[in-house]
Formats: structure tokens, sequence, C-alpha cells
């Protein structure tokens, strides 16, 4: 936005993105230049070049000359003094007053021509209509990047847009909620460069150190030591490993549900068959429709017994059900199915029990 001088011709531009008269805008930088150059106040220079030197009176017919008011003088010199005069028999206080004047004011605002012209001559044709476009067709700019850009609260151009039919409540409603879901997706945008050559990467390393790094973790330790940087959600990559590998990714991650007795009783069970047997953790069996859904178990012994470790914390009341549940899935799918209980932590004659059972059987 700019405004000239009507004395020297120079020029003075906003120094924000914003018509109204703020500190540091043309309104400051402009009566410093009046005062320095032509030795003028605004108020004398409004009064010189826009009422000839007279100082409105209120338009109710009091005879009362109007006070001067500098906001937004520049952008509109002609209501620089406003209409009334705000005492006890006008203005706030006069009822009267107020419902003509709002009666007034709504009927030129009813005519569409009246709004159009006023708003293109207040805030520019461009400006207005380029603003609606770039909100309808440009997905690249959201309701802060308009108004940054256009100068103009987003709240003003909504209402005039909506006056003047450039947008209307249904085009308003399905633009808002696609910029609402591409913001949520900022938070969670995938900087994943080469998915495929990081994610074969991602599953050598977890062969290389199976059960050392949970999917948080192992991006962690990938980041520390790779030449690209993996900038997401764990989730989104674990998904996109599972798209590449399926569930074999599930075969070398540490499985982060697992309470610390769980932990500790897997890692003594790995002790004594490590050399034995080939296991998983946090093995997962899928169903449902399409089989987006799976249940987990504790771990999984050549891909035929399962054992589930019973703690307090996941085995509760309210979950016996549940694991009822995922003990005859796994049945009915073939499995050999061991139950360990918590207080049998420390029995050494369990873990010989478990491996006595998968050695005869």
């Amino acid at each position: 936005m700019e405004y000239i001088c009507k004395i020297c011709g120079k020029k003075f531009e906003s120094n924000a993105n914003c018509i109204y008269a703020q500190q540091g805008s043309i309104s400051q930088s402009f009566k410093k230049h009046l005062k320095n150059d032509h030795n003028l106040t605004l108020k004398d220079y409004i009064l010189k070049y826009y009422f000839n030197d007279e100082i409105p009176k209120c338009k109710c017919g009091c005879g009362e000359l109007l006070t001067f008011r500098e906001k937004n003088a520049l952008w509109d010199p002609l209501n620089s003094f406003g209409k009334y005069v705000h005492c006890g028999h006008v203005g706030r206080n006069n009822e009267q007053l107020k419902s003509k004047l709002k009666e007034s004011y709504k009927s030129k605002y009813d005519n569409i021509e009246w709004a159009r012209n006023h708003y293109y001559s207040q805030y520019g044709k461009d400006i207005i209509e380029n603003s609606a476009k770039d909100f309808l067709t440009n997905d690249d700019l959201n309701n802060m990047d308009i108004q940054l850009k256009y100068g103009l609260d987003f709240r003003t151009l909504k209402g005039i847009w909506s006056k003047l039919n450039l947008v209307n409540e249904e085009q308003w409603k399905e633009r808002c909620k696609f910029h609402k879901f591409k913001l949520s997706g900022k938070h969670r945008k995938t900087k994943f460069p080469n998915k495929e050559f990081v994610c074969d990467a991602l599953l050598n390393i977890a062969k290389n150190n199976p059960f050392k790094y949970n999917i948080r973790s192992l991006i962690d330790f990938y980041n520390e030591n790779g030449l690209t940087q993996i900038e997401t959600e764990p989730q989104i990559v674990l998904e996109e490993l599972e798209k590449l590998y399926g569930n074999e990714i599930y075969d070398y991650l540490e499985y982060s549900r697992h309470s610390k007795e769980e932990k500790k009783f897997l890692e003594i069970l790995k002790f004594f068959m490590k050399k034995l047997h080939y296991y998983k953790c946090g093995f997962r069996l899928q169903y449902g429709e399409n089989k987006r859904k799976s249940y987990i178990y504790d771990i999984c012994i050549d891909n035929k017994y399962i054992i589930e470790y019973d703690g307090i914390f996941y085995h509760t009341e309210d979950n016996k059900e549940r694991d009822l549940e995922k003990e005859n899935f796994a049945i009915d799918k073939g499995y050999k199915f061991i139950r360990v209980s918590s207080e049998d932590f420390t029995n050494i004659n369990i873990y010989k029990q478990i491996i006595n059972f998968i050695e005869n059987d």
C-alpha cells in the first residue's frame, strides 16, 4: 500500500501488510514528513486538501464542529472527522438516530451494486477478486497466507466475498475443511527421501540387532548414523515398512508394550533357548475385514508355539475376556498355546517345562 503527498508528490509505502494506520505504518512516517518538510500537522493537511480549510459540522443539524480522528485519516480522509458529535442529543445515546442510521446503512449494503462499488473503491477490485480466486483454487495458500498476501484481515475478506457472492457458504466450508486437513498434515508431514533405500537400511539395522530397538529408537539410531534424516512420525515409518516387508519387520523390533517383568521373562527364556529355536517377540496374527486388525502375543517359538505372560498390569479382570479371545484365535490357527503366570516368574521349573514341552511335542 502507498500514499502520495499532495504537496510534493513524495510516495510513502506502508511498513506493515495492512491498510490500518498502526505504529510504524504510513501515517507515522507521513506525519514526520509533514512536520519536517511542510511545517503542517496531519489535521491541517487533511483540512486544507480535503475540506477547503473548513472544519465540518455535525450532520444532525446542531451546528457543533466535529473532532478530528487521526486513525485511518489517510485511507479515508472524508470520514476523518466522522459525521456526528457523540454528545447527549445524538450518537450513542440517541436510540432514534441510531435506528435511522442502522436502517440507512443496511439499505445501502443490501444493494449489491452499491456494495460492489463501495468495496472496490475502498480496497481495490484486483485485491478482492484475486483473493477470492486464490482461496477457491490455490491449494498452497491457507487463510493466513491469503491475509498476509493481500494485507486485509481474513474475516473482512470473508464478509466481502459473501456479500458480493464471490464465495458462497458451501464453498467456504469445503475449502476451510481442506485447509484444516492440509494443516494437520503438515504436522505429520513425511520428510522421507528415498523411501525404499531408507526402509531397506532400517530393516538391515533391525536384522543385525534383533530386539534391540523399537521403531522410535531405530529411527533415532538411523538419524545419528545415516546420510539422510527421517523427519516424520514413527508410526508413518512403521506403516511404510509394513507395506514393503509385511510382518517381517516385527521379527526384529522390540515390542515396546512389554512390562519390565515381561521383558525380563523373555530375556531368561531366550537365554535357555537361543541356540535351539527361532523366536520372535510381539508376534502378530491378523484378523478382521481386510486383516486390518491384529492380535499381538508376547512370544512365538518356531512359528508354532505361542507364549503369553500374564503380568499383573496388563491382564486384570477386565482383560480376561479379550485374553481368552486371543488364545482361542491362536489355537484355531493351529498354534500351541502356553500361558505363564507372573507368580512363576522366578520359578526355574517353569522354564524347564516350556523347553520340555517344545522338545517332546
